[in-house]
């Protein structure tokens, strides 16, 4: 199987992928290697936190066969390029960017562009997006992915912005193919304190929660 096509489905096998946005260059790195622990297989390094492409090219290495580092925040190809050169394997943006989503997937990585109305999830669709974010999800909660669902059952949607644990089931059953979490992934201030085995036991809980929700 190619690279890129194996990656998309170990994404959306595990169900996870741990946004990581943080002011500190250690707690992101701390967060990642604990979302890992915990079992998730992506993790988006947003470009919004320090040092974040050495982060990705670190983590790219470190964790080289177990977990498939993306970068986040990306908006144009410029910085596109720079995040795929770091070793990024799948690329986030809020929104729709032409250019940044022709390059991604001229260079055999996983574009995941963010769109919100059914015009713009259907620009990037025929644009050739591998997923679409929904973006923020929260604002129109798990029903909106059903009404869209019903008459485009073909769409890959995610749900991403604010997605908790008490409501990532009914985003699975709602039709995300899987969900990005960012804020509820670390309880508390476990990030302050460096507990990194509360992010992985909250990660493992999320992806349980997942695969509940998906009656395996």
């Amino acid at each position: 199987m190619h690279e890129k096509a194996a990656n998309l489905s170990r994404l959306i096998d595990c169900g996870v992928i741990a946004i990581i946005r943080t002011h500190s260059a250690g707690q992101a790195r701390g967060i990642a290697m604990a979302a890992v622990e915990g079992g998730a297989v992506g993790v988006e390094i947003t470009l919004t936190t320090p040092d974040g492409l050495s982060i990705i090219k670190e983590l790219s290495a470190k964790l080289a066969g177990r977990a498939i580092i993306g970068a986040g925040t990306v908006l144009n190809a410029t910085t596109c390029k720079e995040a795929i050169d770091a070793g990024a394997k799948f690329i986030v943006s809020p929104a729709f960017d032409a250019q940044t989503l022709s390059f991604t997937l001229r260079s055999g990585v996983i574009s995941i562009p963010g769109a919100f109305t059914p015009a713009e999830i259907l620009t990037v669709v025929r644009a050739g997006a591998d997923l679409i974010k929904v973006f923020p999800s929260t604002s129109v909660g798990p029903a909106y992915f059903r009404d869209l669902l019903r008459p485009l059952p073909h769409l890959k949607l995610i749900a991403t912005g604010g997605v908790t644990m008490d409501d990532v089931e009914e985003w699975i059953k709602s039709g995300s193919v899987l969900v990005g979490v960012g804020g509820d992934l670390i309880p508390g201030d476990a990030a302050e304190r460096g507990d990194w085995q509360a992010i992985a036991d909250r990660t493992a809980s999320f992806i349980a929660k997942v695969k509940l929700a998906r009656g395996r």
